[in-house]
């Protein structure tokens, strides 16, 4: 092992560190010499100071204890051009001594070359509430520790929060403030109002130490653990970084003694040793996990009534909104530029709210970029008998009016009427929520507006199936209102949603996930997906590069298969192992299958060892999709799934006709009569092929005759037998009639 005491007096700390070995590096920065020479970059209010430090040296100055301070410090690569699996950082850290209610905190980190704060000290991460680039919740990539000294809402603490490329692994609370060095309940180390003079008398140091070793990550402070658990971490080079802000309050940001030790260096204990894998429900235990994605490649059809939803109006005005009585005129006059859409439910902001689906505004913005305007969202609702809270979370203000409803007890309520709440002036994301009750279903229409007159935005409408004066909390049973949720019936006059994407993200690549699998009760592992609706959404889950483990039990027979990844598409190619040496297990597309797979039906896209028409939908689902399996469903390999497949399907591997809705084989009389008596023609609904969707766009419509009657089998009799194709002179014979017959048929139900 190598110990270098860095003074930063004869070389440059890049050029030391990359003299450093790869396998044993130790190495202290104790800042006796200013490092800004060497190549130790500051922006804003941070920089080096000769003295006050630990002994009395010198320290590095993120910001001090006063209001409207930002600084940033970041170092060169510390990595020597090294990816790093395992390193270990320590420091002392002099934290608070400013205003009684501390603020707003730093972050200690350890970043990736990409990150982007290493441009020009700005780049942060948002809060958990939304707020975007705020320097004490860390840095978007690499390991990030952030001490956040201000609670902003939500479910944002005051104490460490622990990044790991931007993902919020924990957030572990330190309550008490301005408490001293030795409160192991505080971040700060000293006493409020504390003077530059007064630094060394009144306040301490405290020790910091972050370990990552095998993929274990270890955050201590003050002695205290706030963090040891495996994470997922790809090896990379990197550069410490330090950022930290001011606000209306204060609090000294201050650094000293940072230590690094990497590669080798890193002593072998508890957290060092091999990890275990991810158990799906716990070793040895067969269980279910449900994963949830993010909605994308929305498709709308078609404005119609009764659409589920609200219909969103956005009025992006010149005027100044600076109270929701100004918005209300705005949205009335549309005085401004105004853009409409259709959600499902209520969750709009440019970063903010409680809730995290944050839709962009009906305009297409997702981001804080806009200024003075106005949002309305309106639906029919039936709201069912009993007793009810709701609220709207809005940054700034906003109401919600619910005609015939009388609301009883509220907070942050300036309502002009009683069936309304309301929030008349500008605030950061904040709730107001009103309870009423009803004795009988009331059928009436619900308008939520909010207003934003400059900085952070958000507007959200939540409800609860029971009296509770308190902030809308997931966590606490609070719901997006949406249709059917709490048995609500929530519409519109708008576009359906059509057709969309949930993706799931993928497992990663570093630690493996272990699979029980029993062949005695024919049981597994599994993991999922959620999917409200399967005529709606396609779920997409990644498994490429990840490890997947099985544990085999009981007895199995060749070629018997259980479902471990069951989600619509599933992308990538995952590396299959056995626990057991003696067993032999193959991935198929979610599936794992014992010994060997056999010979593969082809158009057998769900595997259950036929192809009927449930392979011609799931064709049909892949066709609408914007990323389709292609594995699976591209019969002739040309890179898209289209109607040349559906082709291939239907007259190739099903060998029958286009237009055999009940699949015996021919295309007849009896075939017609399923498919007009299904009700679906030129309707629009969505459609199965037994509806009538024989080209594959999931409706059933004049297009599908066609490409029915030009296939030529119309009482043709059975494919196979059939050696000519009626003359086109025949086929529009037949749809001429067909067409007129239905037209009658419809004029007599109508």
């Amino acid at each position: 092992m190598r110990f270098w005491k860095l003074k930063f007096a004869i070389l440059g700390l890049a050029t030391v560190l990359m003299a450093l070995p790869a396998s044993a590096d130790v190495f202290e920065l104790d800042f006796t010499e200013d490092p800004a020479d060497m190549g130790v970059e500051f922006y804003g209010t941070s920089e080096w100071r000769d003295s006050d430090g630990v002994d009395d040296t010198g320290y590095l100055s993120i910001t001090d204890a006063l209001n409207g301070q930002r600084g940033a410090i970041i170092f060169p690569d510390l990595t020597g051009g090294q990816a790093l699996s395992a390193f270990a950082i320590e420091a002392d850290l002099r934290v608070g001594g400013g205003t009684s209610r501390p603020a707003d905190g730093f972050s200690f980190n350890f970043a990736r070359d990409n990150d982007p704060v290493l441009d020009d000290g700005e780049g942060w991460a948002s809060s958990p509430t939304g707020e975007g680039n705020l320097p004490e919740e860390g840095t978007t990539t690499g390991v990030a520790i952030g001490f956040d000294e201000w609670f902003s809402g939500g479910s944002d603490i005051v104490g460490l929060s622990i990044r790991v490329d931007n993902d919020l692994v924990n957030q572990y609370e330190f309550p008490i403030l301005n408490g001293e060095v030795d409160d192991e309940e505080s971040l700060q180390t000293g006493p409020e109002g504390v003077f530059d003079d007064e630094l060394q008398d009144l306040m301490g140091w405290a020790h910091l130490s972050i370990e990552l070793c095998q993929n274990n990550l270890t955050v201590a402070y003050k002695g205290v653990e706030a963090f040891n658990e495996p994470i997922e971490y790809a090896p990379s080079t990197g550069s410490l970084v330090f950022g930290g802000r001011t606000g209306g309050a204060n609090a000294y940001h201050h650094l000293d003694n940072i230590q690094i030790r990497t590669g080798a260096d890193i002593s072998p204990g508890t957290n060092c040793e091999l990890l275990p894998p991810i158990f799906i429900a716990g070793q040895g235990t067969i269980g279910t996990r449900t994963i949830e994605g993010d909605v994308t490649n929305k498709v709308f059809g078609d404005e119609q009534p009764g659409a589920a939803g609200f219909r969103v109006k956005l009025v992006d005005s010149d005027l100044t909104i600076s109270d929701h009585s100004t918005a209300e005129f705005v949205l009335e006059d549309d005085d401004g530029d105004v853009s409409i859409a259709s959600y499902t439910e209520v969750d709009l902001a440019g970063g903010g709210g409680s809730f995290g689906v944050n839709n962009p505004y009906p305009n297409g913005v997702d981001n804080t970029s806009m200024e003075d305007f106005a949002v309305e969202a309106i639906a029919d609702v039936t709201i069912p008998a009993g007793t009810w809270t709701i609220g709207f979370g809005s940054d700034d203000g906003g109401r919600v009016l619910i005609e015939g409803v009388e609301f009883e007890d509220s907070q942050n309520n300036d309502n002009f009427s009683d069936d309304e709440i309301r929030f008349e002036g500008n605030r950061g994301h904040g709730w107001t929520v009103g309870t009423f009750t009803l004795t009988e279903p009331l059928t009436t229409t619900l308008i939520g507006s909010f207003h934003e007159r400059g900085g952070g935005d958000s507007f959200e409408i939540a409800v609860l199936d029971a009296f509770a004066v308190e902030d809308a909390n997931p966590n606490n049973g609070w719901e997006l209102l949406a249709n059917g949720i709490f048995g609500w019936e929530v519409t519109h006059t708008g576009t359906p949603l059509v057709s969309a994407d949930i993706e799931g993200g993928s497992l990663g690549t570093e630690i493996p996930y272990e699979f029980d699998v029993n062949g005695d009760t024919g049981e597994s592992d599994t993991i999922s997906m959620v999917n409200p609706d399967e005529s709606v959404y396609t779920t997409i889950f990644d498994v490429d590069g990840a490890t997947l483990q099985i544990a085999g039990t009981g007895a199995f027979t060749d070629g018997e298969r259980f479902t471990i990844i069951d989600v619509n598409t599933i992308t990538g190619t995952p590396t299959i192992t056995s626990l057991n040496p003696a067993q032999t297990w193959l991935w198929d597309n979610g599936d794992v299958v014992y010994g060997s797979i056999g010979p593969v039906l082809p158009g057998d896209y769900n595997s259950d060892g036929v192809v009927n028409v449930v392979d011609i939908d799931l064709q049909a689902n892949a066709i609408a999709s914007a990323n389709p399996d292609l594995g699976i469903y591209d019969e002739n390999s040309d890179g898209v799934v289209d109607f040349a497949d559906r082709q291939i399907l239907v007259g190739g591997h099903i060998g029958t006709w286009m237009g055999d809705a009940d699949l015996n084989g021919e295309f007849s009389s009896s075939d017609l009569v399923i498919v007009f008596t299904a009700g679906k023609y030129e309707t629009g609904a969505a459609a199965s092929w037994g509806d009538g969707d024989w080209n594959g766009d999931g409706a059933f419509g004049s297009g599908d005759l066609v490409t029915a009657f030009t296939d030529g089998g119309y009482e043709a009799g059975p494919k196979a037998a059939v050696a000519a194709v009626p003359e086109p002179s025949s086929i529009v014979l037949a749809l001429v009639s067909l067409i007129g017959l239905f037209g009658i048929t419809r004029r007599r139900n109508g």
